[in-house]
């Protein structure tokens, strides 16, 4: 998921300015999820609580400048 909100040149006059936040594998965040089974890192129906890692989940925000 990603939400971005763009200043343009004209209200700051500097340069066209993009803010953004990003987030990947938000849904395992939720406990219900996990209990239901349901996972996007699952390598397997069967077997994928037995995995020796946990999902990662990724969190992102940055600034995108364009002159």
């Amino acid at each position: 998921m990603e939400l971005s909100y763009t200043l343009k040149s004209d209200v700051i006059k500097f340069a066209d300015i993009r803010l953004f936040a990003r987030g990947f594998n938000l849904a395992t965040f939720f406990s219900d999820i996990w209990d239901l089974g349901l996972d996007p890192e699952a390598t397997g129906y069967n077997n994928f609580r037995g995995a020796q890692y946990t999902p990662l989940k990724t969190y992102t925000l940055g600034v995108n400048f364009s002159f």
